[in-house]
């Protein structure tokens, strides 16, 4: 048995997972003692030349099997069956573990074995972005890292299941897996990080690091991603967890109106839809893309108000689009 098995999810994109295995295959923690399995979707691309290129190195114990929909659910439940080791390291395929990643993680978790702890490591993106972009500026003040530690436990909806740690053996007692109702983009991380807390499992931070690599991001970008979340993720998540719907801060407001609202609550929500649901946000997008590079234009509160108004962009497409299902993410990726 392996010490650790690194979990990749991945789908069409063989540039930056290239960078991942390059980190992976220099890790401080000895080949023997850990295996990395990279599970895609029949990316039909350069996917699977990459890992062929790593697999060849000397004792580096990697392999690659394709989960039946491309949905980071079902990679990731698919990567826990095939695992070998003790402890699962979850990563996605645009995050690059630092050298001593591996290390620090089993470093951290060996002395808790036997114990409900998921260790959630930190993320930060490239420097030289974060200095020249407030976009990646607005990215890298939303996570923890060594550079800006947590200190107290997490909570559920701090997870970061993109670099995250747990004891398999652990997870197979508790029957715990990754709800594959979540196929679109949103709230499956969540969704996870409450079903373990009601298993009595503890989230903890741990120095273990990766660089989050979206290179090319921008806000335009994002948005995309927080109009899914909006249309795939939360319905998904209310028809599941609709109790821990005001547990996630603001966004409870972003949703539809409750018929048991009370008044002076209806009118605050009515009111931020109709701010949010006008053309400021996107007018407010604009001058974020265009002053990217300016730090006088730098605002967490702006960065925050527009995507709040992708997400109702998200909210009020459910009626009018489809929403993510299995055939249309295994053609065309959970971002369509």
């Amino acid at each position: 048995m392996y010490k650790i098995s690194v979990i990749i999810s991945t789908w069409r994109r063989p540039n930056i997972l290239d960078e991942v295995l390059a980190a992976l295959s220099k890790q401080t923690l000895p080949f023997e003692h850990w295996e990395a399995i990279v599970i895609d979707s029949n990316s039909g691309d350069a996917t699977r030349d990459v890992v062929s290129k790593y697999s060849t190195f000397p004792n580096f114990n990697l392999r690659i099997v394709d989960a039946e929909t491309n949905a980071v659910t079902t990679k990731r439940n698919t990567g826990i069956k095939l695992s070998q080791g003790k402890f699962i390291v979850f990563l996605d395929d645009d995050c690059i573990p630092e050298t001593d990643h591996l290390e620090i993680f089993l470093t951290t978790a060996e002395p808790f074995s036997g114990k409900r702890i998921a260790w959630c490591g930190g993320v930060k993106f490239p420097s030289i972005l974060v200095k020249q972009s407030n976009y990646y500026r607005y990215r890298n003040n939303c996570h923890f890292s060594k550079e800006k530690p947590f200190t107290t436990e997490l909570h559920f909806t701090n997870i970061v299941t993109m670099n995250l740690l747990i004891e398999k053996k652990l997870l197979l007692e508790d029957g715990m897996r990754f709800n594959e109702d979540y196929i679109g983009y949103g709230f499956e991380d969540i969704q996870f990080g409450i079903d373990l807390m009601s298993r009595g499992y503890s989230l903890k931070p741990c120095s273990a690091d990766i660089v989050h690599q979206e290179l090319g991001g921008n806000i335009k970008k994002f948005m995309i991603k927080m109009y899914h979340a909006g249309r795939d993720g939360m319905p998904v998540f209310k028809s599941i967890s609709l109790k821990h719907v005001d547990e996630i801060g603001q966004t409870k407001w972003l949703e539809p109106q409750d018929s048991n609202e009370s008044g002076m609550h209806n009118l605050y929500r009515k009111t931020i839809h109709f701010v949010l649901d006008s053309n400021l946000a996107k007018i407010i997008a604009r001058i974020l893309l265009r002053f990217d590079n300016k730090k006088l234009f730098y605002s967490n509160t702006a960065y925050r108000f527009v995507l709040a108004g992708a997400y109702r962009d998200g909210v009020r497409a459910r009626s009018q689009t489809r929403i993510m299902s299995a055939e249309r993410a295994n053609k065309d990726g959970w971002y369509t």
